[in-house]
């Protein structure tokens, strides 16, 4: 990832590149042949946070909470309304789906 800053002053612009590797496929996957989508072992990450909080009787992550997910998705929704992108079944000027 490469994170850019600005700087005072015109053009001046410091970047930071962070690396963060992905980890290797489960031997478990591997043994059977099977097949990971590229880069899908970060989702490993994911799916142990929501394990973490299913165990716990939680129901969300405290570090990703539902109210954050939905300030996404409206954020989302703006970006599409802006940009005149609308999902199949939204209707649009013809009323199916497309502008």
């Amino acid at each position: 990832m490469v994170l850019y800053r600005k700087n005072k002053g015109r053009r001046n612009v410091q970047a930071f590149d962070f690396e963060y590797p992905l980890p290797a496929p489960l031997p478990a996957v591997e043994a059977t042949g099977g097949f990971n989508y590229p880069n899908s072992q970060g989702f490993m990450y994911e799916a142990a946070a929501a394990q973490r909080c299913v165990l716990a009787g939680l129901g969300e992550t405290p570090q990703y909470t539902m109210e954050e997910t939905l300030i996404v998705a409206k954020i989302m929704d703006e970006v599409r309304r802006q940009l005149g992108v609308r999902a199949v079944g939204e209707g649009g000027e013809d009323g199916k789906g497309t502008k």
